[in-house]
């Protein structure tokens, strides 16, 4: 068993997201009542996979409280060298697609070479947003990675999505124009 110690930055219906200077880790827990900005300690079972490091079957206490967790500012490019598994990031994209569920926002954006998606699980909707506006969104990266076909044991990532905390999320830059 490893202890770490972080600020949580995302809680999920089993997982704890947690950052510091020195990275983040998604610990999965069955304990409730954590909320984004406490710190705590963790004392579980580290492994891979394929969405970065893991802390598993872990006892979780809430050692204190911050107010203010700053995101990484990124590009997707940069997220995509595999160095932001599981972190708190904020990036500019425009907006291809917005798809509402009963449960489920999801965003489809693109930047730069790379499309990607930002889903948000709570049943708030998100504001109404126009294809082809540009969007700041801010959420936890979820790296994809995969193996090549020869036999190596490293990973590289192949693409990402982030989770959206709330709908404050995501933040309107420039929207487009109704008339086209």
């Amino acid at each position: 068993r490893a202890p770490v110690k972080g600020v949580v930055t995302m809680r999920a219906s089993d997982m704890l997201y947690v950052e510091d200077a020195s990275g983040s880790l998604r610990i999965e827990t069955s304990e409730r009542g954590f909320k984004i900005g406490d710190v705590v300690e963790a004392t579980g079972y580290p492994n891979p996979s394929e969405n970065g490091p893991i802390l598993s079957d872990a006892a979780v206490s809430v050692l204190g409280r911050t107010e203010f967790i700053e995101p990484v500012a990124v590009t997707s490019e940069t997220i995509l060298n595999g160095d932001l598994d599981n972190r708190l990031v904020s990036l500019e994209a425009r907006l291809l697609n917005h798809v509402s569920g009963a449960t489920q926002q999801t965003l489809v954006l693109h930047d730069g070479i790379s499309t990607f998606s930002a889903h948000l699980d709570e049943g708030i909707p998100l504001a109404s947003l126009r294809e082809g506006s540009v969007l700041r969104v801010t959420g936890i990266c979820v790296v994809q990675r995969q193996r090549p076909l020869f036999r190596d044991f490293t990973t590289y990532p192949v693409s990402f999505r982030l989770m959206l905390r709330s709908a404050g999320d995501v933040e309107l830059i420039v929207a487009t124009p109704w008339w086209n």
